[in-house]
Parts: C-alpha cells; structure tokens; sequence
C-alpha cells in the first residue's frame, strides 16, 4: 500500500501530465518517489467549473491523488503553507513539471481527511 494524498496542481511543462506516470515529489523536508494515481478534474480557470479531465496541459488547474513511496510529513496547505506545498520534478529531465497544494490525507475507504492537524503516513 502506498501512502495517498489530494492535492491541487498547476501543470507547468510542455508534456501533459498523464496519471500513473512517476515524478519526484519535492516538498520543504522530502524529496521521494510519487505518482499521480488519478486526475480527479480540471478548473476552467475563467468561471471555476470543474471539467472532467484525463491530462493537464500546460498552465491548467487540477485537482488530484497522489502516492508516495516511501512515506512523507506533511500538513494540509490550509494549516501550514510551508509543509502543506510541493513541486513535482520530471526524474528524466530535471525539470519542475508542477506546483501544488496539499488538502488532505486519503483514506483507505476513499474518503479525504482535511481536518489532520499533522499527519505522518507510514507503511505497515
């Protein structure tokens, strides 16, 4: 199992950003392996209506999962913007493919915990 989180991104690079392909996750105290496990929808950044999305081209809003390997530290951004921020690096190329917000931890039953003060996932 890996540990899970949402997140919104703004999609920065050339290539669009395509679920289940791994990047680097940067965030204020880790760097780890991550993979958008899916794309939940784009926000039409013009009226704010969620759209349905398989990729993000550059420069468009998201709303995402994610999963780390191993797991990391992290606080909601809403708590904490240091700990609650992250990039994601494209390990092929080095370049910063995205930014993003943390807004909760995902549970196992599919639901999204945004009241965690602080939150440590860890393997079993």
């Amino acid at each position: 199992m890996q540990p899970r989180f949402a997140a919104n991104i703004v999609w920065f690079d050339e290539n669009a950003l395509k679920p289940g392909r791994s990047y680097l996750l940067r965030t204020e105290t880790d760097q780890v392996g991550a993979t958008v496990t899916d794309l939940k929808y784009r926000v039409n950044v013009n009226n704010f209506a969620q759209e349905a999305a398989k990729s993000l081209e550059m420069n468009e809003v998201g709303v995402c999962n994610l999963a780390t390997q191993p797991p990391i530290a992290f606080d909601a951004f809403a708590e904490n913007r240091t700990t609650g921020a992250f990039i994601l690096i494209d390990p092929d190329t080095n370049n910063t493919v995205a930014g993003g917000m943390i807004t909760g931890r995902r549970s196992e039953l599919g639901g999204i915990h945004k009241d965690d003060q602080r939150v440590l996932l860890s393997l079993p």
